[in-house]
């Protein structure tokens, strides 16, 4: 990875600055507390984030928004993070990061974010959003007051920060967690012995249940011999039953005829006796009849008969009512006239208000513009033509906005050209290469303008066709006006030829109306005489009806007399009949009697045979319920049985898994444990070896005394003996601490970069890194850096002396509390 530049705003002390990085030894210089070591924090979260810091310890006091756009190369590959701080409610959150590299421009979340950035560096390290990556920190930056805590750190701090930077921390943190597996091996084996007591006692309880069961099996067999044989006598009576039941079903019929019969004779014997009252009554009638016949004989008669009046009647009657249907024809025709008159005068009017020349004159305007109407049948609807035009006016807004972009960027280029300087970073720079710049950025202002011609042709065409929508729209509009005007003139046209033929129709009716009253008077004056005359008959009917009428109750009650005769005569007849049967009745009763009795007896048996059946099915019922009661019991007893069983392997189980966990724990504890143990010891044994050789390089480079050496002990701590004696690190010189810290530190960076990193260009980031040294290790200094075999190396320091050992040295300024960048 190399650091292309860095941008800042609102960060920390930074109100607003951009560094570009070259290749080779950069130095930023400036005061302590100038705002160098921000620069370093700037990059480590441009590229991974807050990690485990505190937003707030990187926005600047009193704003609301910043942020780092980091802009670095990887396999000769462009990219650019922009990363977002956001001050709300009280506290500081990043934003969504923006990841532009290979053509793509990516949004995403922070934490999704350092994934990426993890998988273009090619570092092999868990992606926690919670913490600073660790190859980063060991092989390419680690800051001064970190680098201290690991040389003043006890042992086992100094050996835990190793083991991370040298990312073997996961055989540690693997025994550490095989001791966690351990004890929860042997907890879940305890607890698996634990649930596997008792299995003795359940299975002696499985016999106990078992022996129960077999005696309520024998029980239930019992029970069920006892049942069988209830049932069979059960099938016994029923049999029987059916048979008693036949035979009163049989008898039943007999029953059923008796009181037939029974009512049969009541029957004959009333009929009897009403016959008898019948007659006496009849008799009685006949006489009182008879008497009255002689009083009434009518001794009058006429000359003319019913008939022959109501013919003559009828006769008047069709005549006055042919009469009466002309005086109501003349009438209703007369009261016509003056009907027919006012309708005349009205179609009259309408004749005159209903005149086609207003309409004619329309139908000739509308014709005369249809036909300066030029229109062809539109190829597209209103719709797509809106659809198009919008897509077209976003598309020329789009093109001129690149257009006044490129625009821009050509003023730019022209101006750099002209002056010379870049007016970013207030630098000299090559016209050359901002006129071929300028060159591509005019050949593609041409193109887009050739593009926005083609655009508003194209604009222009559907505008056109618009119009000619409108256009056709109207001439369909007229079409149907035209349409509409045409039938409305024909509708006329048929209604003023309607109103013509009835106009002579009334007229000609009306002539017809003059001579019809002097008929209706004539036809009145006939119509009263056939009144008169029919009244007259009406009254002579009258007197005939009256004597028809007595005539014919004289003949009728003679008809009556003879009739009342016969009936009685005939009654007479039918009283024999009824006392033959009611004699035959009385026998046939006597001998259905016999069979009631016997049908008596039948019902007494069978009611003492459903007796017997229920006292059987009572004991079936009780049989069953001790049957059901035991069956209850058993199925208990199975269930019980069933409980226990899976109790039981359910413990087998439990001692079967205590078993497997004792397995488990004893292998991980016997052999897994001792594997990654002697597999760390073999690895950090390696790694202090390797960086111990690398320790001693710098620290005989940094030193010149060949009465001093140095070593990493099995603990990581640095040793200095000085004639074969150890020196405590208190009793060294500010050089020599110094040059035992540098060594520690690139012997660090290039252990871990050797571990972590694979191939690529790499970058070495170096905080105050000569604080102490004397000026004849700093004219060592350059060499050192060479021997790191660093493409790139970012120096920060307040040492002027440093900047002369340097290819570029970028100052750092604050004043007033905002920090400046001076190139």
């Amino acid at each position: 990875m190399i650091i292309k530049s860095v941008e800042l705003r609102n960060i920390r002390s930074y109100t607003h600055g951009r560094i570009e990085f070259p290749r080779g030894k950069v130095v930023l210089l400036g005061d302590i507390g100038a705002g160098k070591s921000t620069i370093l924090m700037a990059i480590e979260f441009g590229l991974f984030g807050l990690g485990d810091q505190d937003g707030s310890s990187l926005l600047r006091v009193n704003e609301n928004t910043g942020h780092v756009i980091l802009e670095f190369e990887v396999d000769g590959k462009i990219y650019r993070i922009s990363r977002s701080l956001k001050r709300k409610d009280g506290k500081v959150k990043q934003d969504k990061v923006i990841i532009e590299g290979n053509g793509d421009v990516l949004s995403m979340a922070p934490s999704d974010a350092k994934t990426y950035v993890l998988r273009i560096l090619n570092y092999n390290e868990p992606s926690n959003p919670k913490a600073r990556s660790i190859i980063f920190r060991y092989a390419i930056y680690t800051p001064q007051e970190e680098m201290k805590k690991i040389l003043n750190a006890n042992q086992e701090e100094r050996k835990k920060t190793i083991r991370k930077a040298f990312r073997i921390e996961d055989y540690s943190n693997a025994r550490d967690n095989a001791l966690l597996l351990i004890k929860y091996l042997d907890e879940r084996e305890n607890y698996y012995r634990g649930e596997g007591e008792g299995i003795s006692d359940l299975k002696d309880k499985i016999d106990e249940i078992d022996k129960i069961l077999r005696e309520k099996e024998m029980e239930i067999e019992k029970r069920k011999i006892e049942l069988d044989n209830i049932m069979k006598e059960i099938e016994k009576i029923v049999a029987k039953m059916e048979e008693t039941n036949s035979t009163i079903m049989e008898l039943k019929k007999f029953e059923g005829v008796l009181n037939s019969k029974r009512n049969e004779l009541e029957s004959y014997r009333s009929d009897l006796e009403s016959l008898m009252n019948e007659i006496n009554e009849k008799k009685k009638i006949y006489e009182e009849m008879l008497e009255k016949h002689v009083k009434h004989r009518p001794i009058k008669k006429f000359d003319y008969t019913k008939e022959e009046i109501d013919s003559e009647i009828s006769r008047i009657d069709e005549e006055i009512r042919r009469k009466n249907e002309m005086i109501g024809e003349m009438k209703r025709i007369q009261g016509q006239h003056s009907e027919i008159i006012k309708r005349i005068k009205e179609l009259e009017d309408e004749l005159r208000k209903n005149s086609t020349s207003k309409l004619e004159e329309q139908i000739q305007n509308i014709r005369k513009e249809i036909e300066g109407l030029k229109v062809k049948r539109p190829e597209m609807s209103r719709e797509e033509i809106d659809e198009i035009e919008r897509n077209l006016e976003r598309e020329i807004e789009e093109l001129n906005d690149r257009r006044s972009q490129v625009k821009a960027k050509e003023n730019d280029y022209r101006t750099i050209i002209e002056s010379g300087i870049c007016p970013t970073c207030d630098r000299e720079v090559d016209p050359l290469d901002f006129e071929i710049k300028l060159s591509i950025k005019s050949k593609e202002r041409n193109e887009l303008e050739e593009i926005l011609k083609e655009k508003k042709k194209k604009r222009e065409e559907i505008r056109r066709e618009r119009e000619n929508i409108v256009r056709y729209e109207r001439y369909l509009e007229k079409m149907k006006d035209l349409e509409n005007l045409e039938n409305s003139l024909k509708e006329k046209n048929e209604r003023n030829n309607e109103i013509g033929e009835k106009l002579i129709e009334l007229k000609k009716r009306e002539e017809e109306l003059k001579d019809n009253e002097i008929k209706l008077n004539e036809i009145k004056n006939e119509t009263e005489m056939l009144e008169g005359k029919k009244r007259k008959l009406k009254e002579i009917r009258k007197k005939v009806e009256e004597f028809e009428k007595m005539e014919n109750e004289y003949r009728s009650e003679e008809i009556r007399l003879e009739s009342m005769k016969n009936e009685i005569e005939k009654l007479e007849k039918m009283k024999k009949p009824l006392e033959e049967k009611i004699s035959i009745t009385s026998r046939e009763i006597a001998d259905l009697e016999l069979k009631n009795l016997e049908l008596k007896k039948k019902k007494v048996e069978l009611d003492e045979l459903k007796n017997r059946r229920d006292q059987m099915e009572s004991s079936k019922a009780k049989i069953n319920e001790e049957l059901a009661s035991l069956r209850s019991l058993r199925d208990e007893r199975l269930n019980l049985r069933e409980m226990i069983q899976r109790d039981l392997e359910k413990k087998e189980r439990a001692i079967m898994l205590s078993e497997r966990y004792r397995e488990y724990s004893n292998w991980v504890r016997e052999a897994f444990i001792p594997a990654v143990e002697s597999i760390e010891k073999s690895i950090l044994e390696m790694r202090r070896s390797e960086f111990s050789e690398s320790f001693q390089r710098w620290f005989y480079m940094l030193v010149d005394d060949p009465t001093k050496s140095a070593r990493i002990d099995e603990d990581f701590t640095p040793i200095v003996e000085q004639d074969g004696y150890v020196q405590e690190m208190d009793y060294l010189s500010g050089g020599e601490r110094s040059a035992v810290a540098l060594s520690y530190r690139l012997s660090l960076n290039s252990v871990v970069r050797e571990a972590a990193i694979q191939g690529g260009e790499n970058i070495l980031i170096l905080d105050e890194p000569t604080e102490g040294f004397s000026s004849e290790q700093i004219q060592k200094f350059p060499e050192i850096l060479n021997q790191t075999r660093s493409d790139q190396v970012i120096i920060v320091s307040h040492e002027q002396d440093i900047s002369r050992i340097a290819d570029h040295t970028i100052n750092i300024r604050k004043e007033n509390g905002v920090s400046f960048i001076l190139h």
